[in-house]
């Protein structure tokens, strides 16, 4: 059998929404990759089907040999020939039915002969088999579940290195599909199975079905134990990071991170009250420990109980231990509250510097607002192009798309081309920026109009009442007739100076 390399899965990174922190930060790095674990509770299994399906494929190198003889002699060679010729004979008939290679496919005669085959010792028909399953070949549903009994098989048959493929990731996308089908219980068999055999990946995942009693009974020290074996250095993109956060970083910090995330796939309040409140207890024994993204989870979990005394303590340990996601917000708490003038500058410098996108605004006002508009201009940029995000339009975000702190960035920005001081004054620049947040203000205010008139349908999870729906949207809708006027006229003066 020709040599061929396989590698059975790749696991797409799928992005899941930010139940804890925001973006750019070592902490968001780490909550991204814990939080898959607890996400993946809540998908079903049409999203699995639609986003994971891939597309598998015979190479030319094979399909030649398959058709270097015809259906009928592969049936001949099969009836009459000697037993390893069979054997041979059985896997092309089976590949070439079950992708049609010579013959008109049909995914019931394929796999039929390719698990006679497998069932006789033949390796690389076991990973066929595996491969139509896991891809869904031709009108085959994709089962991952399935495919795992034949990776495993094939992997058990393999006497040679020539089929080579990455048993850990099977493993975790049959768990996954499990999961996708609240077969909870045989996702954790799978996962621990996984385990045992020295797939860490598995072990956040176990994590997160014993902190939300999924398969299994809850048990958040069972959650604890599976949180000691997860590879940390695998959380971290590069050695710097790792060596300062995370090789600080502790399995309580891991089961709290987890268990907070799987709290918020509740939408029954009690039980998330009763979630964020175990995930904090699991949290104060770190705290006397020296884990700076434990505390910043501490932080969130005290907010979510309302516990406003033990979250100020949190968060103040977390910004002092050098996470920007903390400084950020504990900048925003002093900035909301006008005190701490300059401490609350300093905070946002912090958090800048350290490259979180969301502070590149706040420090960019404060420099403007104070008057060094040299500095004020770098960083303005920079929050224009973290804020101008993906999608994007020749680097700008499509019209109607932006955000609020892409609009205010502009703003200054078309204002320190004009008149700003120690930097370059461009009539062009400013009037080309202006004529953008017109464009983008303009598409707001008709969006607005819409949804401020008495027949937009009613959204009772966000407002009292229809009234309060309409007056809500009114008044945005007078914001944003305002800052056009406001664009309009800085226009003019662009203009006529």
């Amino acid at each position: 059998m020709s040599k061929f390399i396989l590698i059975a899965l790749t696991i797409l990174s799928l992005q899941s929404y930010a139940a804890v922190m925001p973006n750019d930060s070592v902490a968001k790095q780490v909550q991204d990759s814990l939080n898959r674990s607890a996400w993946v509770l809540g998908w079903n299994e049409g999203e699995w089907i639609d986003s994971i399906r891939m597309p598998y494929f015979v190479s030319e190198e094979i399909k030649n040999e398959l058709l270097s003889k015809t259906i009928d002699e592969w049936l001949d060679i099969l009836s009459n020939g000697s037993e390893e010729e069979q054997q041979k004979a059985r896997s092309a008939l089976g590949v070439s039915y079950l992708f049609g290679v010579g013959v008109e496919q049909s995914e019931d005669f394929g796999l039929l002969y390719l698990k006679t085959a497998a069932d006789k010792g033949r390796a690389g028909s076991a990973v066929y088999v595996a491969i139509a399953y896991a891809g869904g070949v031709g009108k085959l549903t994709e089962d991952s579940v399935e495919a795992l009994k034949w990776y495993k098989l094939a992997d058990k048959l393999n006497q040679t290195s020539e089929n080579e493929f990455d048993l850990g990731a099977v493993y975790l996308r049959a768990a996954e599909q499990a999961t996708t089908r609240k077969d909870y219980k045989q996702a954790a068999e799978i996962h621990k199975e996984s385990l045992e055999l020295g797939h860490k990946q598995s072990a956040s995942y176990l994590v997160a079905l014993y902190a939300a009693g999924l398969g299994v009974e809850k048990d958040m020290n069972k959650a604890l134990m599976y949180a000691k074996q997860v590879d940390v250095r695998t959380l971290f993109d590069n050695d710097a990071d790792y060596n300062k956060f995370g090789n600080k970083l502790s399995p309580e910090t891991i089961t709290a991170l987890i268990g907070f995330n799987v709290a918020d796939l509740h939408k029954d309040i009690y039980k998330r009250s009763s979630a964020h409140n175990q995930a904090r207890l699991v949290l104060d024994k770190i705290l006397r420990e020296d884990d700076p993204i434990g505390f910043y989870v501490a932080y969130k979990t005290a907010i979510e109980v309302n516990d406003m005394k033990y979250a100020e303590y949190a968060i103040h340990k977390a910004a002092d231990a050098g996470i920007p996601a903390a400084q950020y917000e504990l900048a925003e708490n002093w900035n909301r509250a006008s005190i701490n003038t300059e401490l609350t500058s300093k905070m946002f410098k912090k958090a800048a510097e350290s490259g979180y996108g969301k502070a590149y605004l706040k420090y960019g006002s404060n420099l403007y607002n104070s008057g060094n508009h040299k500095e004020a201009l770098k960083w303005l940029n920079k929050a224009a192009e973290y804020e101008t995000g993906i999608p994007n339009n020749n680097n700008k975000p499509y019209i109607g798309v932006a955000t609020d702190e892409y609009l205010q960035s502009l703003e200054l920005l078309a204002k320190l081309y004009f008149n700003g001081k120690d930097v370059e004054h461009n009539k062009d620049k400013a009037a080309k920026l202006v004529d953008e947040l017109i464009k983008q203000v303009n598409v707001r205010i008709n969006i607005r109009k819409i949804q401020a008139t008495p027949d937009t349908q009613w959204r009772p999870d966000d407002f009292g009442s229809r009234s309060e729906q309409i007056q809500y949207y009114s008044n945005l809708l007078n914001s944003y007739m305002s800052k056009s006027a406001e664009l309009i006229d800085l226009k003019r003066v662009i203009e006529d100076e």
